[in-house]
């Protein structure tokens, strides 16, 4: 076998693997290459977040939330992951559900940013809402109003050397008074996952947190 003929084959073959690994790349959804920023623990097989009551109301409903993520796939050009929100009573036992207004059952990443998805959405609704506007950017905006979906760095964290970010669900802007808690949030931080919920997303509308991120 002649140099010159090995030289080509050598060559040719990979002319092939470059051609091929690019195919491969292009068909990975846009996220897969790209930052995912503070999403990324929402997307670690396995991951687990406990929060602990922190609430200052009278009567604490239960002791502890806990999430998990599960099923974490692909779909279209977006990476999404199920999530499980489950009550723990004082006695340690699960007692259901505990996930209430705005904080999703089913969360979806795209280049264009995150979706908040019901546990009832099926694949074929995924695919629908991935083509509209996501409910937060990424990288996240911060905003500097307190109405509607809106994303503020925590400033009370920032003083404890902590890089929190929190994710509101609030009345409209020129909305009438509310007679009792009027917002949602959840609170993440890069590399700790879910650090607290408040508001209408909780039982009571109380305050869980990991205890490091608790404020009392």
């Amino acid at each position: 076998m002649s140099y010159a003929y090995k030289h080509n084959t050598h060559h040719a073959v990979k002319k092939f693997i470059t051609a091929l690994s690019l195919l491969v790349l292009a068909s990975l959804p846009q996220t897969a290459s790209a930052d995912m920023g503070i999403w990324d623990d929402f997307f670690k097989p396995g991951a687990k977040w406990t929060l602990n009551n922190d609430s200052s109301r009278s009567s604490q409903h239960f002791a502890r939330v806990v999430v998990t993520n599960y099923d974490i796939h692909t779909l279209g050009n977006a990476v999404v992951a199920k999530l499980r929100w489950v009550c723990i009573d004082s006695a340690g036992k699960e007692v259901g559900d505990c996930r209430f207004s705005f904080l999703p059952s089913q969360i979806a990443l795209t280049a264009k940013g995150v979706f908040f998805l019901e546990a009832t959405a099926t694949d074929e609704k995924i695919i629908q809402a991935i083509k509209g506007q996501p409910t937060f950017v990424n990288p996240p905006k911060i905003t500097n109003h307190g109405y509607g979906l809106h994303v503020i760095r925590s400033d009370w964290h920032r003083k404890q050397g902590k890089d929190v970010l929190c994710f509101y669900d609030s009345p409209p802007k020129n909305a009438p008074d509310c007679e009792d808690v009027c917002f949602s949030d959840m609170c993440l931080s890069k590399g700790h996952g879910i650090v607290s919920v408040s508001g209408n997303a909780m039982p009571n509308a109380e305050s869980y947190c990991q205890k490091e991120f608790c404020m009392h």
